[in-house]
């Protein structure tokens, strides 16, 4: 019980103090994006892979032309249409007067690959992947626009929030939200969330080029096993994430029955292990890069603990909880582990590049 009580409270000093750290006293990274200024102007294509999104798209298409007077050049816009059944082509049409507009139509293919196939298509200096449902901060594109102009980022990625979010959720994304700004202090996150990321895309395509030669396998969690690959190829360029300018998901979440959920969480846990296989062979790992990217795993846990600490089911059974738990304990410590990393990072916060080996 004793030592119960003590990882209780290590792990509230640990969600506490970081999140604390984070917020009230890193305000900026070490390295202040828009020093390395190239002055051209910057293209920008959006990008936006669509599987029967009919009560979704509009929503995205809306946020663009409410925006576009913010981008330099006005945004071509690239849909690729897989394997729709619905109306989501037909609720395109209209937005081809507004905005330019081009649709791609694909059959079948892995989100990976459709992803490779518009960025190929696209011919501009910046793409910016979206998911159909999202919308933005009015601030969002502006702040995009100046973070382009400096040389050294790679990679734009923005907090992420959920329109009528329960007070459980806002409080993960809160503490998400807290560990992304320590490692902005340190080249940046290596893991995105997917429904809104704005590349550099000479180097996303390189990065296309030299994953697919690791494995003629798709890989399934674009969201991180691209950020952990720009890190490791390009390691003196930045992953940048944008706090103070959000994009959120305001479509509205439709139940899915048990196969596709199932389906879904699979195709999850094979992405995992193969970023994890990347990531751990000898030419790619970096200590530190493995300890932050394992909480993507490892946030289970995490839920775990703090439900026992909210419920107080550990002043009663939580003891015997724990002695039929005993092969977990590895998995536990890992997590605690995974929690102190962005921790650590921050007494490198000047010598970033040095902070992932």
């Amino acid at each position: 019980m004793i030592f119960l009580i003590f990882g209780s409270l290590l792990v509230i000093a640990l969600l506490g103090g970081g999140s604390l750290l984070a917020a009230l006293i890193y305000r900026s990274p070490c390295t202040t994006p828009g020093a390395t200024v190239n002055h051209h102007t910057i293209n920008v294509s959006i990008l936006i892979p669509a599987h029967n999104e009919e009560t979704k798209i509009e929503t995205t298409l809306n946020a663009l032309f409410n925006t576009i007077s913010d981008f330099q050049v006005s945004p071509r816009i690239f849909i690729a249409l897989d394997s729709c059944t619905d109306q989501t082509e037909t609720k395109i049409e209209p937005w081809k007067q507004k905005l330019s507009i081009e649709t791609l139509t694909v059959h079948h293919q892995s989100k990976w690959q459709t992803l490779q196939t518009l960025v190929q298509r696209a011919e501009s200096d910046w793409i910016i992947f979206l998911d159909a449902g999202i919308s933005f901060h009015p601030l969002f594109i502006q702040k995009l626009q100046v973070l382009m102009l400096d040389e050294r980022l790679m990679a734009i990625a923005p907090h992420y929030q959920i329109k009528g979010a329960s007070l459980v959720q806002r409080l993960f994304w809160f503490f998400e939200k807290s560990l992304k700004k320590m490692e902005n202090h340190c080249g940046g996150p290596i893991s995105l969330h997917g429904a809104a990321i704005a590349y550099r895309r000479q180097t996303l395509i390189r990065v296309f080029e030299k994953l697919n030669s690791f494995s003629k396998e798709d890989f399934s969690n674009d969201d991180i096993i691209i950020p952990l690959a720009l890190r490791t190829y390009f390691p003196e360029s930045i992953i940048y994430y944008l706090d103070d300018a959000f994009v959120f998901d305001q479509a509205k979440h439709e139940q899915t029955n048990f196969n596709t959920d199932l389906n879904r969480r699979i195709r999850m846990v094979n992405g995992n292990l193969q970023w994890i296989h990347w990531l751990y062979q000898k030419n790619n790992f970096r200590f530190m890069m493995g300890l932050i990217s394992l909480r993507r795993i490892l946030r289970p846990f995490w839920s775990e603990i703090l439900l026992i600490l909210i419920t107080g089911v550990a002043l009663t059974v939580g003891s015997i909880a724990l002695l039929l738990s005993l092969p977990l304990f590895v998995f536990r410590g890992a997590a605690l582990a995974s929690l102190m990393a962005p921790i650590l990072l921050l007494r490198n916060k000047f010598r970033y590049k040095s902070a992932w080996k």
